[in-house]
């Protein structure tokens, strides 16, 4: 099916050559923002170009050749890595890719020829079929070997980065810049399994018509027609009747790391606050207006099979005249890279009415879905960047719980658990036992020494120290704070125990002046919410503990570290302890007034 004949790396081409100063063009299109100019395109994205480097190092490894473009899809319904390089591209599957890089053939040289990926020169690319019965599909079609079928959800994306190649591969071997021969058909003779096309799958109801807009579809009630404009073109996006109005669009894809931590209750309650009032302004102004409905909206349907996450926030205001709703629906951890989101707005504009009219934009928001769905996540992308701690909160429990990916700490993250579970079982609080939990782990006497001091010192490799301290406080503090056992004792029992809160078995106060456990807690937080003055490393040490006897102290200037924020003029630090610290009243009015969340 491929041509086997595996070429060594290329020397770099000459600058005077005009093929090279189109090949050099476009590779600084691409590089710069790694891969990242969709959600299908790369497994790891711009805003975290240490874990995109790190997986185009493992595939240039494995291919033998510098990758400067990749993605998942598949092949002949395999799942594999299509990877381009200069001359050529790469399929490998990622169980071929993950063996590699670990070496678990490295002793066995007839394994190691499984591991040879497949190659295809651009030289003996003919011309491209794109399926017209399926939007995922399309084949590449070689002068002298069968074709390759390939099916993704980014495919005018990967066709494109074939023919910009093929093309510059053809100028410097022949000096001609003609184009590849793109075609659309129906593709004969190929398995159809109804591939990630919705419109299978997701046929309008009785009274509702099918809007298919920027990749994404939604049932609206058939009345409303496309709003034409003065040459009598449809507006895309944009539906009217004789008295209502119906705009959709669609933000741009961005990387998932930009959202925060309050995705949902911040985030996007705010911008959709905002959208509504832009929606509302008449003549540059607000009219009059009462705010009659804002809530969260968990959408009741998945008609396109979506594996990526949705929060749905919808708003319904009245004006004397009019009724004005939207509804911001995010779509978060786009597969395959699981690293993307957009935002789909759904904006209406009609007379006011005596019944409810938020129902009718209810199930606009639970048919909304996209035209085009992949039912496949990159586990292996996926893994090498959870690996080395980038991602945030809520991302994390998304893989956890999603994927059932987590860090490959071996059992530190348990035993740091455990450990904190000590803390609060030293001093008597209810329901704390290290015994109770995780049973095939050994109880942790030293938090620090056992299982933070050896973390912090080991990072991932292609890690700084001063950049894996930080992103091990955030993934511990997640552990702590419900992302291991959600229903049992964690940060907020801990900080509970400080504030003299807690109780014991016997449902008595445990009172804070007479902790045991209280300086070794005070420096786990220390190192969780990792505060440090802004620009500078986190201190090699945490709270002087041992230095200083009175530490433990309620009241301590060092002891609190509460306290020593008030002293910094400029800090930042790990928003999700602080936060939870906050608002458990942990922290003065003075403080909260000064949090700047990074």
């Amino acid at each position: 099916f491929f041509l086997m004949i595996r070429r060594p790396p290329r020397s770099t081409l000459s600058s005077s050559s005009a093929a090279s100063d189109v090949y050099k063009r476009q590779v600084s299109t691409q590089s710069t923002g790694l891969l990242s100019t969709s959600c299908c395109c790369c497994c790891l994205v711009h805003s975290s170009a240490m874990s995109g480097d790190h997986m185009v190092t493992v595939l240039e490894d494995f291919c033998g050749d510098e990758i400067v473009w990749f993605t998942l899809l598949r092949r002949n319904r395999e799942l594999v890595y299509f990877c381009i390089s200069k001359f050529c591209f790469f399929t490998c599957t990622p169980e071929n890719v993950k063996a590699a890089f670990e070496g678990l053939y490295d002793d066995d040289p007839i394994r190691q020829q499984d591991l040879i990926p497949e190659q295809v020169n651009y030289a003996h690319v003919t011309k491209i079929i794109r399926d017209t019965a399926d939007s995922m599909m399309f084949m590449v079609v070689l002068a002298e070997e069968d074709p390759v079928l390939l099916e993704t959800a980014n495919r005018e994306e990967v066709i494109e980065e074939i023919h910009i190649h093929w093309k510059t591969d053809y100028m410097m071997r022949l000096w001609r810049a003609p184009s590849l021969k793109i075609v659309d058909e129906w593709i004969y003779n190929v398995p159809r399994f109804g591939g990630g096309d919705v419109a299978l799958f997701s046929k309008e109801p009785q009274g509702k018509a099918k809007l298919d807009v920027f990749g994404y579809f939604v049932f609206v009630n058939d009345k409303f027609k496309p709003m034409l404009d003065s040459k009598k073109k449809e507006i895309p996006g944009a539906y009217s009747t004789s008295a209502e109005k119906l705009y959709i669009s669609k933000d741009k894809l961005r990387s998932c790391s930009r959202l925060g931590m309050r995705d949902v209750t911040g985030n996007l309650k705010v911008q959709t606050f905002e959208v509504a009032h832009a929606f509302i302004k008449q003549g540059g102004k607000v009219p009059p207006n009462v705010l009659m409905y804002s809530a969260l909206h968990r959408k009741r349907m998945n008609l396109s099979g979506d594996l990526a996450s949705w929060s749905c926030w919808v708003i319904h205001l009245r004006t004397a005249q009019n009724d004005i709703m939207v509804a911001g629906c995010r779509r978060k951890y786009i597969p395959p890279s699981a690293e993307k989101y957009t935002t789909v707005w759904i904006k209406y504009r009609g007379p006011m009415v005596e019944e409810n009219p938020m129902q009718e934009m209810e199930a606009m928001v639970d048919s909304l879905g996209p035209s085009v769905s992949v039912s496949y996540f990159d586990t292996l992308g996926i893994q090498i960047k959870t690996n080395l701690l980038q991602l945030d909160e809520e991302a994390y429990a998304f893989m956890f719980n999603r994927l059932s990916i987590e860090p490959e700490l071996e059992d530190m993250h348990i035993r740091f658990y455990k450990g904190c579970v000590g803390l609060l079982e030293l001093d008597g609080f209810a329901g704390a036992s290290q015994d109770a939990i995780f049973e095939d782990v050994d109880p942790v006497e030293d938090i620090f020494e056992e299982v933070i001091e050896p973390l912090k010192k080991d990072p991932h490799e292609g890690v700084s120290l001063e950049d894996w301290s930080p992103r091990l406080a955030r993934y511990l503090g997640f552990c702590l704070d419900g992302g291991i056992l959600p229903e049992e004792v964690g940060l907020e029992e801990m900080c509970s125990l400080l504030c003299g809160k807690a109780k014991d078995d016997e449902g008595e106060i445990i009172p804070a002046e007479s902790l045991r456990s209280r300086a070794t807690i005070m420096r786990v937080l220390d190192f969780l919410v990792h505060v440090k003055p802004r620009g500078k490393s986190f201190p090699k040490n945490g709270a002087p503990v041992d230095d200083d006897p009175n530490f433990s102290e309620p009241g301590h200037p060092d002891g609190n570290l509460i306290s020593r924020l008030i002293n910094l003029p400029d800090f930042e630090f790990q928003p999700r302890v602080m936060i939870r610290l906050l608002q458990i009243q942990s922290g003065s009015r003075r403080v909260r007034d000064r949090v700047r969340v990074r």
